[in-house]
């Protein structure tokens, strides 16, 4: 195989969990350039070196350069590292907005309704035994 990852439909995943809106504030956040953030989407894309480096257009040894820059930069050691370290960033990030959805309340009046109601459907299992 060339330097060039080959072309293959089982290559490449196409899954996107974040905005390009998110990505872009991930990038400028984290000081990323344009290529490191798209090695990053690919990262958390799960995608093989091979694949990233067909869907960019580049060599596997590129990827790799870039992979070990990004982890420089990020002081981290690994791609699940990596994830976590922009996941980190992107979750503070929506903290500070208030973006984040708030935990729903527990109420005690439901919880209390909840266990009466299985109390009840066991003492009547007994009952019929």
């Amino acid at each position: 195989m060339s330097s060039i990852a080959r072309m293959s439909p089982f290559n490449h995943c196409d899954r996107h969990l974040l905005e390009p809106e998110e990505w872009e504030r991930i990038r400028l956040s984290l000081k990323l350039s344009a290529r490191e953030i798209q090695i990053t989407q690919h990262i958390f894309d799960d995608d093989k070196t091979e694949c990233i480096a067909m869907g960019l257009g580049i060599s596997v040894h590129t990827v790799n350069t870039h992979l070990q820059r990004l982890y420089y930069k990020l002081d981290v050691r690994s791609r699940s590292q990596l994830v976590l370290r922009v996941f980190k960033n992107h979750l503070e990030h929506l903290g500070e907005t208030g973006k984040l959805e708030p935990e729903p309340v527990y109420d005690e009046q439901d919880h209390a309704a909840d266990v009466a109601s299985i109390t009840d459907t066991r003492i009547c299992d007994l009952r019929i035994k």
